[in-house]
């Protein structure tokens, strides 16, 4: 009983440490959580997250890992492996994982969006525009999906669709500077500037 109040104890100090920005001593926490109950998915989920913000990614892939030993229905920790690989250019894994989070809630327009970003840095603008689509039909306000859209039609050579994306994203926030930049890009290549 009293070992099960000293992890909750550690458990939620490390959260408070995560939310206020404490990284260092979150993980501190979450590790003295984790060797009390290293089958609590939460604990090793939170410190996967915690990782990651330290930019500590390999590290983060293995607690997500360990998270969905726990639990492979964890949809959260499969999309944010995903982004933990993706950040280290392992993008077919995060694909993957990305695939795993929207099998489990297919409505998860961060997945659609970073399976998209993945499939645009492998050059596959094709898929990465459907996903980008997804994405958009979630949220249509989502300015870096239509960005990124507009981004993966540009390489496609479509100059005048990739243009109608940057208008979007600029409709949305008129500060948007790459959707700016983008933009003047595709009229060059068009002629009309």
């Amino acid at each position: 009983m009293e070992e099960d109040y000293i992890f909750k104890s550690y458990s939620m100090q490390g959260l408070m440490a995560y939310t206020v920005g404490e990284y260092e001593e979150a993980v501190k926490c979450f590790d003295i959580a984790l060797k009390i109950n290293p089958r609590d998915a939460n604990t090793w989920f939170y410190k996967g997250l915690t990782l990651g913000k330290l930019g500590r990614n390999e590290e983060a892939i293995k607690c997500f890992e360990e998270t969905l030993k726990i639990n492979p229905e964890y949809a959260d920790a499969w999309y944010n492996k995903g982004v933990a690989l993706g950040a280290i250019g392992r993008n077919e894994e995060a694909i993957k994982c990305y695939d795993e989070a929207l099998r489990i809630n297919p409505k998860d327009t961060e997945a659609w969006y970073n399976k998209g970003v993945a499939l645009g840095e492998l050059g596959r603008y094709e898929e990465a525009i459907r996903c980008f689509d997804e994405a958009l039909k979630i949220n249509p306000k989502l300015a870096d999906a239509w960005n990124n859209k507009g981004a993966a039609l540009y390489y496609l050579g479509k100059y005048e669709e990739a243009i109608n994306c940057c208008d979007e994203v600029l409709r949305i926030n008129p500060n948007y500077e790459k959707a700016s930049q983008l933009k003047y890009i595709c009229l060059k290549k068009l002629g009309k500037i």
